[in-house]
């Protein structure tokens, strides 16, 4: 009987394929945002009153309500070192909300250690003085557009297919040019 003869059988092997090189791409990150900088700047500055972070400056409004907000500032956090029962928080109040918010301490502790889920502050006390002046909201001194205005716009984005970029671009071109001259970017 005739031996079998074995086959060997050898797998060609491909060329890898090129990778995809849109699934190789980084992904990109969102751009940081300012406060994160401030932060840091700041933050110094916070812990020489007491505060580790600036937090309750940024949130406070959120903390504690925009009407009491408005007629206070937290200013110092005083930790107890060997108390853990909470912090004594100086808020500077203004004018006549003083006795307001004498009478409403209790609810504004829970307020705060609600934010923050633990309890951070077991304490207020309350300085009368002057706020910093808040910055008036600034009106809008925009206009319409003018017939001229309108047909320019128009005439520079016929070219554009429909679409959200058109809207967009038409948007933004009403928004420059209803804005009052001294405040648009200066042209070349």
């Amino acid at each position: 009987m005739p031996a079998k003869r074995q086959t060997r059988t050898t797998k060609i092997k491909r060329p890898a394929r090129p990778a995809d090189p849109w699934k190789t791409r980084p992904a990109r990150r969102a751009p940081p945002s300012l406060t994160r900088f401030t932060s840091k700047i700041a933050k110094p500055i916070y812990q020489k009153f007491g505060f580790s972070e600036p937090h309750i400056f940024e949130h406070w409004a959120n903390i504690v309500g925009v009407e009491l907000a408005r007629r206070t500032l937290p200013q110092r956090l005083n930790r107890h070192r060997e108390r853990r029962d909470g912090a004594i928080l100086t808020v500077r109040v203004e004018g006549a909300a003083g006795l307001e918010l004498q009478h409403l301490a209790p609810q504004v502790i829970e307020r705060i250690n609600g934010y923050y889920g633990f309890q951070a502050v077991g304490q207020l006390k309350f300085i009368q003085g002057p706020l910093p002046a808040a910055r008036p909201p600034r009106q809008s001194q925009e206009r319409p557009l003018t017939l001229q205005e309108q047909g320019e716009l128009i005439r520079n984005l016929a070219a554009l297919p429909d679409g959200g970029l058109k809207r967009a671009l038409d948007r933004l071109g009403q928004n420059v040019l209803t804005k009052p001259k001294a405040s648009r970017p200066s042209e070349s």
